[in-house]
C-alpha cells in the first residue's frame, strides 16, 4: 500500500545493480509485474539480507537469535539469520519452497541452510507488511514448478523427450536440479541410448549453472546400468568423483554388479571390504553381499559363497530369501545336492518360506543327478509349503525321470502337470518324448509327437533328434533319415546336432559316401555343423584308409567356418599312421599344436604306431625323443601306449626313460616347493 511505500523508500540503500535507491519492496513488486529492468540480466547482486522490522542491522552484525514466528511464513522462517542470494542467469538447489524467477534472474530461497558468509553492507529492511507479498511470489513460483513437474510426468507416460526438453527450455520459474531430472527420467523411458542421456544432463547443468546433484547422477548411472556395459558404469562412476559428487549405496551397489559382470571379482571383494563406513563409502548391505553372491555361484565357487554368507552375518546383516537362493545355486550347479537341500532346511528354520526360483533351483540339482525320487519329494514338500509347482517345474521333473530312464514317470508328471490346468509346453512332451527315446520305446515316442501335434504345438528339434537318436544307437540309418525327412516336411530346420546324429548313424552303417553328401547339403542350406560331424567322416575315411580324402576333409571343415578339435587333428593323424606316413602323422600333430592344443594319449598313440609301421630301429633318436617326449608330457600311461613303447626302443630302454622321467618330475616338484 501507499503508506508502507513510503516507509520503506525512507529506509532504502543503494543496490550493487541500481543506480541510485532501491528498496526491497519494490524490486518485489516489479518482480510480481514481470516488469523487472533489463539490465538485470547483465548485473550481478552479491547478497540481499533479510532483517526483522525491529531493525536493519546486516546478519554479519546480528548475534543469534532464535526463531522468529511470522504469520504467513512456514515453520522454521526466520529472518533474523537467513540471508537471499541473488546471483543473474543462476539458479541453486531447490528448498522448501523452491526458487524464485525475476525475469532473467533467480532467488533462491532456502530457508534451511546456515548463515550467510558474507554479506553486503547494503542492507533493506523488510517489515511485516511485505511478507504477504513475498509469500505470494513464492507460492507463484511454487504452483508454476508443480505444474511443470505434472507436465513432464506426462511426457515420461508417452515418452515425449522433445515436449520435455522443450517445456524446461521454457520454463517459467527457475530451472532446478529435480526438473532436469525428471527430463533425464523422460529420456530413459523413451529408451535413448545412456550416454546421449548423460551428454544432455552434462549440457543442460553448464547452461543454468547447476550443480549435478547425486540423484541426477545416480539416474544417469542407473541408465548405464541397465543398457550400457559395464565399463561405461565403471567410466560414469570416475566421472561422478570428479564432480565431487559422493557414491551412496545404490551407486556403490551398482559398481559391484558391473565388476562381477567383467568378473573381476577381486576388485569386487575390495570394495565390499571398504563398504564399512569408515573409508567414505556407505556400509555394505544385503544387495552388496547378494551382488557378490551371485558372481561365486556363477563361478561354480560354492565355498566362497558360503564363506561371505558368514561375512554378512558377522556384519550384522540377516540373509534374505535372495541370499539363500543364491546359496543353494551354488550347489547346485556344482552338482551337491545334499548341500543345498541343507541351506533350504535352514532357510525354513529362519522363518523364510522358499520362493518357487528357489525350489526350482534345487530341483534341477536333482535332475542333473538323475534323482528323480529326490526330485519327487520335493516338489511334494513345494506343495505342503504351500508354494505351487509351474510349468518349470514339471519340466525339470520330467528331465530327472528321463535322465533315470523312467519314462512312465515322467508321462505320470506330464499327466499331473495337466491336471493341475498348467498347459505343457513344448519342452514338457519334448522331455517325455526323450525319455521314451532312451529306452527305445519308439511306439510310445512317436504317440507322443501325434498328441503335441493335436494339441496344437508342434514337434520341436529336440524331439525329432531324440527319436533319430535312438534309430542311430539301433543302427537304423533308414530310420533316421526318414526321421529326418518328416522334420523337414514338418517345416522344422534340421540343427547341427541333427546333422551330427545322421552322419554318425551312416557311418556306422558303412554308408560313407552318403554321409559325405549330407554334410555337403546341410553347409549348402547353411546349416552350423558341429565338428563332430566331421570328425565321424574323417575317423570312417581313415579306417578305409582313404586318408588323403580324411585330409581334405580337415581343409573343408576350417574353410567352412567350423573349428577343428583335437579329436579332427588325432583322426587325421591315426589315418595317416595306421598306413606307416610318419611325416603325415606329425604334420597333423604339428597342427593341432599350432591351433593351440597340447597333444593327448590318442596324438601319442598315432605317433607311436606311424614309428612302428615305418620301420623306425629301436636305437634311433627319433624313437628315443618320442618316447622321453611321452614320459615327460606327464600323461597317464594306459597299457596299450607302455606296450607300444616298450616295443618300439626296447624293455631296457623304456626302463631307463621311465626312471629318468621319474627322477626329473621329482626335481622339477622340489625347485616348485
Amino acid at each position: 500500500d501507499e503508506q508502507t511505500t513510503a516507509r520503506l523508500a525512507d529506509s532504502s540503500c543503494t543496490s550493487p545493480i541500481f543506480p541510485g535507491r532501491l528498496n526491497l519492496h519494490e524490486f518485489l513488486r516489479a518482480s510480481k509485474d514481470s516488469a523487472s529492468e533489463p539490465h538485470l540480466a547483465q548485473d550481478r547482486v552479491e547478497s540481499l539480507s533479510l532483517a526483522d522490522q525491529f531493525g536493519s542491522m546486516s546478519l554479519s552484525q546480528r548475534q543469534p537469535s532464535p526463531p522468529t514466528s511470522r504469520p504467513g511464513l512456514p515453520p522454521g522462517f526466520d529472518l533474523d539469520t537467513i540471508a537471499i542470494p541473488l546471483t543473474s542467469k543462476q539458479t541453486f538447489s531447490p528448498s522448501c519452497w523452491g526458487p524464485l524467477k525475476f525475469g532473467a534472474c533467480s532467488l533462491p530461497l532456502d530457508y534451511n541452510a546456515p548463515k550467510t558468509a558474507s554479506i553486503a553492507s547494503s542492507c533493506s529492511s523488510v517489515s511485516a507488511d511485505d511478507l504477504p507479498l513475498l509469500t505470494e511470489l513464492v507460492d507463484s513460483n511454487r504452483a508454476q514448478a508443480e505444474a511443470l513437474f505434472e507436465k513432464l510426468a506426462e511426457c515420461k507416460r508417452t515418452a515425449d523427450v522433445n515436449m520435455a526438453k522443450q517445456l524446461l527450455h521454457e520454463a517459467p520459474c527457475a530451472v532446478e536440479p529435480r526438473m532436469v531430472n525428471a527430463v533425464i527420467g523422460v529420456m530413459h523411458a523413451a529408451g535413448q541410448r545412456p550416454q546421449a542421456v548423460a551428454d544432455y544432463m552434462l549440457t543442460t547443468c553448464s547452461q543454468y549453472n547447476i550443480q549435478p546433484t547425486q540423484n541426477m547422477m545416480n539416474n544417469v548411472l542407473g541408465g548405464f546400468a541397465r543398457s550400457g556395459t559395464p565399463h561405461q558404469v565403471l567410466d560414469w562412476l570416475r566421472r561422478m568423483e570428479a564432480f565431487g559428487v559422493p557414491r551412496d549405496t545404490i551407486a556403490c551397489n551398482t559398481q559391484l554388479r558391473a565388476l562381477v559382470s567383467l568378473k573381476d571379482m577381486a576388485s569386487a571383494e575390495s570394495l565390499l571390504r571398504m563398504m564399512d563406513g569408515r573409508h567414505g563409502l556407505p556400509r555394505a548391505d544385503a544387495v552388496s553381499f547378494n551382488t557378490l553372491l551371485s558372481g561365486y555361484a556363477h563361478a561354480m565357487q560354492p565355498e566362497r559363497v558360503h564363506a561371505l554368507v558368514r561375512q554378512m552375518r558377522e556384519c550384522g546383516l540377516a540373509p534374505n530369501i535372495k541370499t539363500y537362493t543364491t546359496l543353494i545355486s551354488s550347489y547346485a550347479r556344482t552338482s551337491q545336492p545334499l548341500k543345498a537341500h541343507g541351506v533350504l532346511e535352514e532357510m525354513v528354520l529362519a522363518g523364510i518360506v522358499p520362493d518357487l526360483v528357489a525350489f526350482n533351483t534345487l530341483l534341477s540339482a536333482h535332475a542333473k543327478m538323475a534323482d528323480s525320487s529326490a526330485a519327487h519329494a520335493l516338489v511334494g514338500q513345494m506343495t505342503a509349503l504351500g508354494v505351487e509347482p509351474d510349468v518349470v517345474t514339471f519340466n525339470t521333473l520330467i528331465s530327472a525321470c528321463a535322465r533315470a530312464h523312467q519314462p512312465e514317470q515322467a508321462h505320470r508328471a506330464l499327466e499331473e502337470m495337466q491336471r493341475r490346468h498348467l498347459t505343457p509346453d513344448h519342452l514338457s512332451f519334448s522331455g517325455v518324448v526323450h525319455a521314451y527315446t532312451l529306452v527305445g520305446n519308439r511306439h510310445a515316442a512317436e504317440g507322443l509327437l501325434r498328441q503335441m501335434r493335436s494339441a496344437g504345438i508342434g514337434a520341436d528339434a529336440v524331439a525329432y533328434n531324440s527319436l533319430m537318436a535312438m534309430h542311430a544307437r539301433a543302427g537304423d540309418a533308414s530310420a533316421a533319415i526318414d526321421c529326418c525327412t518328416r522334420m523337414c516336411q514338418a517345416g522344422i530346420q534340421p540343427t547341427g546336432t541333427s546333422m551330427s546324429i545322421l552322419v554318425n548313424s551312416l557311418v556306422r552303417s558303412g554308408k560313407v559316401d552318403a554321409a559325405r553328401s549330407c554334410i555337403e547339403e546341410a553347409s549348402n542350406a547353411g546349416v552350423s555343423l558341429p565338428a563332430s560331424c566331421f570328425n565321424s567322416l574323417i575317423s570312417a575315411y581313415g579306417k578305409a584308409r582313404r586318408t588323403e580324402e580324411a585330409t581334405q576333409m580337415l581343409t573343408w571343415m576350417q574353410e567352412s567356418g567350423t573349428q577343428p578339435s583335437l579329436v579332427s587333428y588325432n583322426a587325421v593323424a591315426a589315418a595317416w599312421a595306421s598306413r606307416g606316413n610318419l611325416t603325415q602323422t606329425e604334420r597333423a600333430i604339428e597342427s593341432a599344436r599350432a591351433a593351440g592344443f597340447t597333444p593327448d594319449r590318442y596324438s601319442y598313440g598315432a605317433l607311436l604306431q606311424a614309428c612302428e609301421r615305418c620301420g623306425t630301429v629301436a636305437d634311433s633318436p627319433r624313437a628315443i625323443g618320442l618316447v622321453a617326449e611321452l614320459l615327460h608330457s606327464q600323461l597317464e600311461l594306459n597299457d596299450v601306449l607302455t606296450t607300444r613303447c616298450q616295443r618300439l626302443v626296447g624293455h631296457a630302454a623304456f626302463s631307463m626313460l621311465y626312471q629318468a622321467s621319474h627322477r626329473h618330475a621329482a626335481a622339477m616338484g622340489g625347485i616348485e616347493r
